[in-house]
Formats: C-alpha cells, sequence, structure tokens
C-alpha cells in the first residue's frame, strides 16, 4: 500500500477532514492525491485549493463521476457557459453555483429552464417565477426537452393539450402533473403509454377500461395490469402478454385468478414459473398432482402434505423414477407408490434403479419379500436380486430368473443356490454364448 493510500484510508475514516488537511496542508494542492480522494468520494472535492479546482483533468474526473461536483468546480469552468448548461441539465441546483453573471442573466436562465423546467425553483430571486411558467412557448421547449418539467409549469399550461402532450411524449410519467380534463383525453393517455406503460395509473377510470389503451400499456410497461379496469384485468390476452420473466401476473382479475385451466396452460407454456404460482394453487392437490404428471416439476416448493399425498407421489415418480427420494416419507413407504416404481421399471436399468432405491429407503419395505413381484423384478434386472430378502436369494425360481437375465447375478443368490448345476449351466452357456458372439 503506497502512501496516498495509505493518506486516503486515513481521511475516509477520520472525523473531522478540516482537521486532517489542516495537519497536511500541502495534500489540498496535490494532483495525485486529490484526483485519487475526489474519486473515492466525491465531497472530498470540496477540500482542494483553487488550484485542483481549476485544473482540467480534475475537473474532468469530478464530473464524470457526480452532477453534484459542478458546485465544487473552479469558476473558470463555471463560467463556461456550455458546461453550465450540460450540468443544470442533470441536477437543476447547480444554477445556484454559476457566477452571478449568468445566473442574473435572463438569456441564460431562460436557455437553462428549456434544458430543466426544475430550474424555476432554484433561478436568482430577481425573476418572477410566473414571468417565465406561463410562458407557453418557453414552456413547449421545456417539456420537450425533458417531459418531466411539466411539474413546473403554471396551473394554466398544465392543462394545455400542446404543452402536456409534448411532455409525456419525452416522459410519459408526466402525465401525473397534467390536468385532470387531460388525463381523459385518448391522444395524450396514448402517447403517455407509449413511452411508458406505468402512465396508466394516472390516466382517468373511463380510460382505464379502454382496451386499446391498456394493450399499449402492457405492451410498453411492467405490472401495469393492476391500473387496469376489473373487466380488463379479466381479458385473457391482456393477462397473457403482462407475465414476464415467470411471474404470476399481479393485478389478475378475480374471475381468472379462480380460472384452473387458463392458470394450468399459463404454467405449461412457461410463461409463469410453478414456484411463483399463489398459495390457493400451491395448496391444491389435483393442480400439483396434474402439474407433476405433465412433467412440470413442482416438488421444491409444494407442502410435504402434497409430498405426501399418494397421487401426487405416483404421479411424481411416473415421470422419473429418481423423484421416489424428493416425495413425502410416508409416500415412500406406501405401496402404491413403491408398485408404481416397480412399473418404470421397464429395462434392466430402470429396474435396478427402482429397486435400489426402495432398498435404500427400507430394506425391510414388504414388496421385497413378494415373490411374485421379485420374480418379474429380476427378470428385468437380474442384478437387483442383491436388494432381495435372504429367503428369496434362496429361492431356485427367483435366482433362476435372475441369472438367466445377467449371469452376474450369481453373486447375490445363496451359497446353496450359487453351487445349484442348473443354474450353474445356465451362466456357462451364457457366456459361451457371448464368445461365440
Amino acid at each position: 500500500m503506497g502512501i496516498y493510500s495509505k493518506l486516503i484510508y486515513e481521511l475516509e475514516n477520520c472525523n473531522d477532514k478540516n482537521a486532517f488537511f489542516d495537519m497536511h496542508p500541502g495534500l489540498r494542492d496535490n494532483k495525485t492525491f486529490m484526483s485519487e480522494a475526489i474519486f473515492k468520494n466525491i465531497d472530498n472535492f470540496k477540500y482542494a485549493s483553487d488550484t485542483i479546482r481549476n485544473d482540467k483533468d480534475i475537473v474532468n474526473i469530478a464530473l464524470s463521476t457526480s452532477a453534484d461536483s459542478f458546485e465544487y468546480i473552479g469558476n473558470k469552468y463555471k463560467s463556461n457557459k456550455e458546461l453550465a448548461l450540460k450540468m443544470i441539465e442533470l441536477y437543476a441546483l447547480n444554477i445556484t453555483s454559476i457566477p452571478d453573471k449568468l445566473y442574473t442573466s435572463e438569456q441564460f436562465t431562460k436557455e437553462a429552464i428549456k434544458k430543466n423546467g426544475e430550474v424555476l425553483l432554484y433561478m436568482h430571486p430577481m425573476f418572477n417565477e410566473k414571468r417565465f411558467e406561463d410562458n407557453k412557448v418557453l414552456m413547449l421547449e421545456a417539456v420537450s426537452n425533458n417531459g418531466a418539467s411539466l411539474e413546473f409549469v403554471s396551473k394554466r399550461l398544465k392543462g394545455d393539450k400542446d404543452i402536456v402532450l409534448a411532455a409525456v411524449k419525452n416522459y410519459g410519467l408526466a402525465l401525473k402533473y397534467s390536468d385532470l380534463s387531460l388525463r381523459n383525453d385518448e391522444e395524450i393517455v396514448l402517447a403517455a403509454v407509449s413511452n411508458n406503460g406505468s402512465a396508466l395509473k394516472y390516466a382517468s377510470e373511463n380510460l382505464k377500461d379502454n382496451r386499446k389503451i391498456v394493450l399499449t400499456a402492457v405492451q410498453n410497461g411492467i405490472e401495469v395490469l393492476p391500473y387496469a379496469s376489473e373487466r380488463l384485468r379479466n381479458d385473457k390476452q391482456l393477462v397473457e402478454l403482462s407475465t414476464k420473466w415467470g411471474e404470476f401476473p399481479k393485478g389478475i382479475g378475480d374471475t381468472l385468478l379462480k380460472d384452473k385451466e387458463f392458470i394450468y396452460k399459463l404454467v405449461e407454456s412457461g410463461k409463469v414459473f410453478p414456484v411463483n404460482l399463489p398459495y390457493m394453487y400451491k395448496d391444491d392437490v389435483k393442480f400439483m398432482t396434474k402439474l407433476q404428471k405433465n412433467g412440470i416439476d413442482t416438488l421444491n416448493f409444494v407442502s410435504e402434505e402434497i409430498k405426501n399425498n399418494e397421487q401426487f407421489a405416483i404421479s411424481a415418480i411416473e415421470a422419473n423414477s429418481l423423484d421416489y427420494y424428493r416425495i413425502g416419507v410416508r409416500a415412500q413407504d406406501n405401496e402404491r407408490v413403491i408398485l408404481e416404481l416397480l412399473k418404470n421399471g421397464n429395462n434392466e436399468t430402470n429396474m435396478y434403479i427402482s429397486m435400489f432405491l426402495i432398498y435404500g429407503h427400507n430394506n425391510n419395505a414388504k414388496v421385497l419379500a413378494d415373490k411374485d413381484l421379485m420374480v418379474e423384478a429380476v427378470s428385468i434386472s437380474g442384478t437387483a436380486l442383491r436388494f432381495l430378502s435372504d429367503n428369496l436369494k434362496d429361492d431356485y425360481e427367483i435366482v433362476y430368473e435372475a441369472v438367466n437375465q445377467n449371469e452376474e447375478a450369481i453373486q447375490f443368490a445363496s451359497p446353496r443356490l450359487q453351487n445349484n448345476e442348473v443354474i450353474l449351466k445356465i451362466i456357462e452357456n451364457k457366456i459361451n454364448n457371448k464368445k461365440r458372439n
């Protein structure tokens, strides 16, 4: 860590920065130190010397960091008309920091207002506010450049269609500053929601029920639907269009909210992620079962009660055998669920996985001692013999089927059957067949 880094750390952690610079007076005029200090915290600019405040490089660093820093730069740069206007456009209060020559200039003040109407709050006291705020030509240019400036025009001009239309075309949310009568003007409101859909919030109740207006708002905004009328909040197309990023549509009307078929289609199409469904659906066993059965994973967020529901659990493992470990503990012991898991063993690998899952959860499961079921299981996956009870490992029919499917299953048979001549002959034949092939 260099010497300046240590000093900057000391500066940032001291309670009295004036005292710090009194202890290190040379630093106020040190370009390298002050550039690092200003970059670290723009407020440090206020402690710089006049030389530093008028240094081009330092000024560029400060202004690129924050428009607020205009207050601290030297008069050499504050007197630059173009720079002053640029900084006032970004931050209206900067007009109070310019030299009096500009601050008391009516022409400069008008230009500043055109850039940022908020200047009306901070212009020199010598100017009558009404002199500018009710000037239609001036304010038309102001709101065209910065629609938010509509907040500062006169009451009369807030009811002027030309002024308001220009403002909302630039900044849709400026509609909130307009006269109430113009919030019921279709042309103005359409322009506002075309710029920013959230401007629908400030439209008249009449236009909140205008489908063209609401459709435009939905297409140009986020979470706009809550501002529409109840009728249009139950419009399927509008709800679908307002559904973005997998979120459940906010503001959906009560009728559509209760329409399970419509909500299911939103999830099925991927428009709504199931995790974002409201609890009225997350707690609906039939609805969650339907999703799970169709391969839409809900296991990460449904309640334990649903995970233990027989039909839900069966639907889960129908879609993916490995989800046996993710269903409820009670469901894992449910015989119908276990039988369904065995049905998934439609080939050697799947059957082995199913048997492994059952055995891993409960090696005393009744199904592992059910001879009829296990004969079918080992005939599909011979090595699944390893998961059977000792009695079945010593059952000739079981072992015969197992080694007939896969000769490696012999290692899991009882010692007695491992030496059975018929079974050993089966293994020998299978090995010879492989050699010939």
